[in-house]
């Protein structure tokens, strides 16, 4: 088993994920690093966005996805 985030492919995955999902909440990422087992994310929203929801959203979608792309990763 790899991790998560050790080769770009996965990364590149993770983030076109992540921009996808976060036009759907009119949000504006504005960084994201990416790290071995984890990543952050910098962005813009306004005062009234579900951050719980959008948070819950991103991990919910992109584990299952990675999961079910990246065979080998280790989540």
């Amino acid at each position: 088993m790899e991790k998560t985030f050790d080769n770009d492919k996965t990364i590149d995955f993770l983030k076109k994920l992540t921009y996808e999902i976060t036009e759907s909440f009119e949000v504006d990422v504005t960084e994201i690093s990416i790290h071995k087992d984890h990543f952050h994310r910098v962005f813009k929203a306004k005062p009234t966005l579900n951050i719980l929801r959008y948070i819950n959203t991103i991990k919910t979608i992109t584990s299952r996805e990675i999961q079910k792309n990246f065979l080998k990763v280790k989540l």
